[in-house]
């Protein structure tokens, strides 16, 4: 296990070179925003996100893990300039200071997981038998009765709750458990190919 550790060797990132005129362009077009420097930021995270965690020959698991906080804490700029306003005027007062400690905090959080994992890449490698012995162990049906649950408690939530109330985020979390769950659903598939019908139907719907 030693040696095992000792000859791995760090994922290579996805080379991204292609794509930066095209975040030089979005760059660009955030400076003629209602929110010009948030804007900018916005499309540097995004890049930067991408940098850390997109690696060659590995699932891109990370990169939809990054990229979901990513939009729910960015998605009230976007909103904001869509409606010409400032952040300020969207979420009166208060908008520009929770963007930039909701944003910076993603930063630092994203930061300390890349460190975290680069002290030991080979935590990021479990043996495919390992994965397969732990997928057989979840119940593929109560994964689905879970999902079909908390999304039916979402929309609930969602109607009760009005948009810009201090309660909204509980909006946020329950349909961010949705799609945990999704992905466990999607990963446990990949691994048992367990009724296959049902999963595509589901998928679909």
């Amino acid at each position: 296990m030693a040696n095992l550790q000792a000859s791995w060797n760090a994922p290579l990132p996805v080379d991204l070179a292609a794509t930066n005129f095209l975040f030089l362009v979005l760059g660009t077009w955030g400076a003629f925003m209602p929110n010009p420097l948030e804007t900018i930021w916005s499309v540097f995270m995004l890049w930067l996100l991408l940098r850390l965690f997109w690696w060659q020959n590995f699932p891109p698991i990370l990169v939809y893990g990054t990229i979901m906080p990513w939009i729910e804490v960015h998605f009230s700029l976007y909103e904001a300039n869509f409606y010409g306003q400032t952040l300020d005027e969207l979420f009166v007062d208060t908008g520009r200071q929770t963007y930039w400690m909701a944003s910076v905090g993603l930063l630092f959080v994203m930061l300390g997981m890349r460190w975290v994992l680069k002290r030991d890449w080979s935590q990021l490698t479990p043996s495919f038998e390992a994965l397969q012995a732990a997928a057989q162990q979840l119940d593929q049906l109560r994964i689905f009765i879970a999902i079909i649950g908390v999304r039916f408690l979402s929309g609930i939530l969602d109607s009760f709750i009005p948009y810009g109330s201090s309660l909204t985020q509980f909006v946020t979390y329950a349909y961010g458990i949705g799609e945990a769950l999704a992905c466990v659903l999607y990963l446990n598939f990949f691994l048992t190919r367990k009724r296959p019908l049902l999963f595509f139907g589901f998928f679909v719907f």
